[in-house]
């Protein structure tokens, strides 16, 4: 009973840390930077900036996704001094990757500035907001090992000091220099926490690299990043569509509406997150205890009843509170999103299971048909239903994802040679 006991705890003590974490990692760039911002530029220039960030979320952690995905499936089979090298050798491989990805972003977006395709106040959000990329990419990279340790406290007070600082450097940039200082602003704040966790804990991790690690890092790594890219898209798709066919205003109600939606789904996030970190100690589903079989049980009830219910209660309050100059268009679409979270759920519940066990080759499959639909959807109804159908396509998309996953997680797993309790 007494072990019982400790265990529970422990596993409270692990769930309040990720879920700190992904509070400061969405809520305060969400709930508190965009309604400042909002309100200090005003709707319009609050829309040129969502839409520049869109483009840059379609690539955003993703790189560093792949790369942390393989740390955490391979970490169990090195001891700590080669686990060092194996991070060093990822690191070493996305600063590589990430040089590149910016450098060619920024000369695209000058050329695209010349050529007159797209307006300047835009490009001028989005040279920063790519540079970001290389920052953030690295940052969260360095921290794969404490996930791997359990290390969640650690991990989450650097994130939140890193979201703090992002926070008010862009509330800063946004009252001097509207769009663009905003974007600026948030650059800076970003790149100062990644130095100081750079020389914190890998002074020299960037100069190592194995030729074996980087292999194995690789047969993953292509795969989960494209299969990243393809997922994440699927919101930004919308944005960046009703953006060249509607309104910037547009964008910016989607965007207030999607925000308030992830505030009500992050608990079900954090789990998803907890759940592939508890998973990479582990080299085999093999058999779930008891008290995990418990624990998928109060996330599916939780996720698919109670929190929708909350928001359905309290979205429209919030909603008005958050955004305030947004108005009803915000709060009918925040309606039409309520119906994520049963796909949302599910997809939380079964995704660490297929990252960890299954083929790689199954990810970027469901992900590319996924982006292909909300793709097909966006072009098809977003021109002639706005904002209303960028809601609808993303939770028709999100559904259809979901028993993709489950499908997967029907299928016979890996090979493993060891049994035990996958969450423990």
């Amino acid at each position: 009973m007494k072990e019982h006991v400790q265990l529970i705890k422990r596993d409270v003590a692990y769930a309040f840390w990720v879920f700190s974490e992904q509070a400061a990692y969405l809520g305060l760039p969400r709930l508190v930077l965009f309604p400042l911002v909002a309100y200090i530029m005003g709707k319009e220039n609050f829309g040129v900036f969502s839409f520049a960030l869109s483009i840059t979320l379609i690539i955003g952690m993703q790189p560093q996704m792949g790369l942390s995905t393989g740390l955490l499936r391979h970490f169990s089979e090195y001891q700590k001094e080669r686990r060092q090298i194996f991070l060093g050798t990822a690191l070493k491989m996305s600063h590589t990757v990430m040089l590149i990805i910016v450098v060619a972003g920024v000369l695209l977006s000058l050329i695209v500035g010349v050529l007159g395709m797209v307006m300047w106040n835009v490009l001028n959000c989005l040279i920063p907001l790519l540079i970001l990329l290389y920052y953030e990419n690295q940052f969260l990279l360095i921290l794969t090992e404490m996930r791997f340790l359990r290390q969640f406290r650690q991990r989450a007070l650097w994130v939140t000091v890193r979201s703090v600082l992002g926070v008010l450097c862009g509330v800063i940039g946004a009252y001097f220099g509207g769009a663009i200082g905003l974007s600026w602003g948030y650059l800076l704040g970003n790149a100062v926490v990644y130095i100081a966790v750079r020389f914190q804990y890998a002074p020299e991790l960037t100069k190592v690299y194995d030729k074996q690690m980087a292999t194995v890092l690789k047969s993953i790594w292509l795969q989960i990043t494209i299969a990243g890219i393809l997922a994440v898209s699927i919101p930004y798709i919308n944005r960046i569509i009703l953006g060249i066919y509607n309104s910037y205003a547009a964008v910016a109600d989607f965007v207030a509406a999607t925000t308030v939606i992830f505030l009500y789904l992050a608990p079900i996030y954090c789990f998803g997150g907890l759940i592939q970190s508890m998973l990479s100690q582990y080299s085999s589903m093999g058999q779930l205890s008891r008290r995990g079989k418990i624990y998928l049980a109060v996330i599916l009830l939780l996720g698919s009843f109670v929190l929708p219910g909350i928001m359905y209660l309290t979205g429209s309050f919030v909603m008005r509170h958050t955004f305030p100059q947004f108005g009803d268009e915000s709060v009918r679409l925040l309606k039409i999103l309520i119906w994520l979270f049963p796909s949302e759920t599910i997809s939380c519940l079964t995704r660490p299971f297929v990252y960890q066990f299954f083929p790689v080759k199954f990810i970027p499959i469901i992900n590319l048909i996924s982006f292909i639909a909300i793709l097909a959807l966006a072009l098809a109804i977003i021109p002639g239903y706005g904002a209303s159908g960028a809601a609808w396509g993303y939770v028709i998309v999100n559904s259809f994802t979901a028993l993709l996953w489950v499908g997967i997680c029907l299928k016979r797993p890996l090979k493993h040679n060891i049994v035990g309790d996958a969450i423990q």
